[in-house]
């Protein structure tokens, strides 16, 4: 394993750790880390064609502290010293990766900083900012809930009855590891003319402005600093925590038998609805996927006519063929654009090593996916089948793609997200083993597979039976 290689794993790893859990508990890496990490590292590792400032195609169990520190003093002559120092820190992360991957690594030597440069300080508390009280151990010691209590203490009494709950085996442990999130959540300013926090403001005080500038606080948005992004979520944990704060409302009202008389949350709600997925329907898939592979073939002819050859032209279909996996697969986009060439395997069969519920799966390629795929594994030669974008400029170029191809086959719309949904429905409707279509799709709980992506699909065993019963019904009445 090459030096770049052992960084594209390291990358990918911190890619899925750096993902929402469905659970609602808070990701592992900031996305924003993967982002810096990536730009740092990725471009620095083959500085130029001289051999002390490219290191990306050397074998990882081959570097020693002498090659190291040539390729730091170059990229400290070329690149400048503080730019040196924050990819050799990286380059030390990737080592460390590398060897608990097994590989006989050598560490990293550690140098002196810039000068210039100082340790990062510790961030000063924010303006009117509390420190948030400790919970007491003992839950009795809670104060009692009234409708002058403010938010956090309400949280606080809704945590206490999920987690007696679960010693009853009512509920389940992570339901309550999840709410306490919430609770992590509820210091943030939100414009309050006394300056308190969300998680201050009594329940009788609370209205849907502060509701909806809480929700805004943590949504991601555009045109912002990267100083500004470190307190955002991504936009399906901002609507996750919105629905919990719901739920801590009800909770509220129906068993501490506080009367609110209002419902802070369904106005922000209305305004940011999200978008239903569109499941392609059966009439609409083969002409999806002959303009699929049409516009997959002209990207193939125009990357060629621009004289684009081996890693370059599989970077330029790369959007094309991720659609092409995408359309029968029932494949996250992120599981997919972490394939490596040695993941293919014979019969069409797919090994996704790294998925969102850290469990590795097979999937079936069709027989136009499969050429495909093995079209970009000769392109590729080894390594990762689609390298380097991130995983938001890959789904942006993969939508686009997609955008193209529905209006080509005359169909509204559809996302790469779509495509998963699609799968399910399709399969729902020929009457596929549930178990199948879980083991397909990653999924650990049938309710995800039938309410959220299989919600609608119309099933042909539920049509043969309602037939056979309307029939045997039929043959009774004439019977008598």
């Amino acid at each position: 394993m090459t030096v770049g290689e052992a960084t594209a794993r390291w990358l990918a790893d911190m890619e899925s750790r750096a993902a929402p859990r469905a659970d609602g508990t808070p990701a592992e890496v900031k996305r924003t880390t993967v982002t810096w990490c990536r730009s740092v590292l990725v471009p620095k590792l083959r500085c130029c064609e001289d051999p002390a400032g490219s290191i990306a195609d050397l074998p990882i169990e081959q570097l020693n502290p002498k090659t190291e520190l040539a390729w730091y003093a170059h990229l400290s002559e070329h690149r400048g010293a503080k730019v040196a120092y924050a990819a050799l820190t990286q380059l030390r992360s990737v080592c460390a990766f590398a060897r608990r991957l097994g590989l006989p690594v050598e560490t990293v030597p550690t140098v002196a900083r810039p000068d210039g440069e100082t340790p990062p300080q510790p961030q000063a508390p924010r303006p009117g900012a509390q420190p948030r009280p400790r919970k007491p151990k003992n839950p009795r010691a809670l104060a009692p809930l009234t409708i002058a209590s403010p938010l956090r203490l309400a949280a606080a009494h809704w945590v206490d009855s999920l987690e007696r709950r679960a010693q009853r085996k009512d509920a389940s442990e992570k339901t309550a590891e999840s709410y306490g999130y919430l609770e992590t959540k509820l210091d943030v300013p939100v414009g309050d003319p006394e300056g308190r926090l969300f998680g201050d403001i009594p329940l009788g005080e609370l209205n849907d402005e502060n509701v909806e500038a809480w929700f805004h606080y943590l949504s991601p948005k555009r045109n912002t600093l990267e100083a500004e992004k470190a307190h955002e979520l991504s936009k399906g944990t901002a609507y996750l925590l919105l629905h919990r704060l719901r739920t801590l409302l009800a909770f509220v009202a129906t068993k501490k038998r506080i009367k609110l008389g209002f419902d802070p949350t369904e106005n922000v709600e209305a305004r940011n609805v999200r978008e239903r997925p569109k499941p392609v329907d059966e009439t609409d898939m083969a002409p999806l996927r002959d303009a699929i592979n049409f516009l997959l073939i002209q990207r193939i002819r125009e990357g060629v006519q621009r004289k684009r050859t081996g890693p370059s032209l599989a970077y330029y279909v790369a959007p094309a063929v991720v659609a092409r996996l995408l359309l029968f697969s029932g494949a996250r986009i992120g599981e997919t654009s972490r394939t490596e060439v040695a993941d293919l395997r014979p019969e069409g069969r797919v090994h996704l090593p790294e998925t969102k519920t850290h469990v590795a799966r097979i999937i079936y390629l069709d027989e136009e996916a499969r050429e495909v795929a093995a079209f970009q594994g000769r392109l590729v030669g080894e390594g990762p089948l689609f390298d380097g974008r991130t995983l938001e400029a890959l789904e942006t170029a993969v939508n686009r793609f997609l955008e193209r191809a529905c209006a080509l086959a005359g169909i509204e719309r559809r996302t790469a997200h779509d495509m998963r949904h699609t799968f399910t429905h399709r399969a729902l409707a020929c009457n596929v083993d549930l178990m199948g279509i879980m083991m397909a799709l990653g999924h650990t709980n049938p309710r995800t597979t039938l309410r959220v992506y299989g919600e609608g699909a119309e099933s042909e065993g539920a049509r043969r039976a309602a037939e056979q019963v309307a029939a045997l019904g039929m043959r009774k009445r004439g019977a008598s």
